[in-house]
């Protein structure tokens, strides 16, 4: 919770300093922030495939212990540890999951929020050209 703030609060720090600066500076430090944080996103997503194969791993070993359960005579005690282990562990994968997942979607974020505190900084980049002709019909 405390990082989300602070990718926030960084962000909205960025969109001040847009919006209130000028100058090529600011222009190349959101560039830069933006390839920063470009650069983190395959990380992440490594992060989230890891977070995804220790899942299955878990899951074929589970399903090993099961086997070797459902092989005893009495086997409802050690079937219940199975599925109470079963649950609780599916619990911190997902867990793991989304907080991956918010990291992504946190940098998509800011990554949007630079984009935008650059384009308000300098209008040239979204007006239409001066030789262009908009149609609110679309017909020319």
């Amino acid at each position: 919770m405390r990082q989300m703030i602070r990718i926030v609060a960084l962000a909205v720090g960025f969109f001040l300093l847009a919006l209130t600066s000028a100058g090529p500076a600011l222009a190349q430090a959101a560039q830069m922030g933006v390839a920063a944080l470009t650069a983190q996103k395959p990380a992440l997503e490594a992060k989230l495939d890891q977070v995804e194969a220790d899942r299955l791993a878990f899951r074929r070993d589970l399903a090993a212990r099961e086997e070797t359960c459902l092989a005893r005579f009495f086997s409802g005690h050690c079937i219940d540890q199975i599925r109470s282990e079963f649950l609780t562990e599916m619990r911190r994968f997902d867990l793991r999951r989304e907080e991956v997942l918010q990291a992504i979607r946190s940098i998509d974020a800011e990554i949007r929020a630079l984009s935008r505190a650059d384009r308000l900084k300098d209008p040239a980049k979204t007006a239409p050209e001066a030789g262009q002709q908009t149609s609110p019909q679309g017909a020319s």
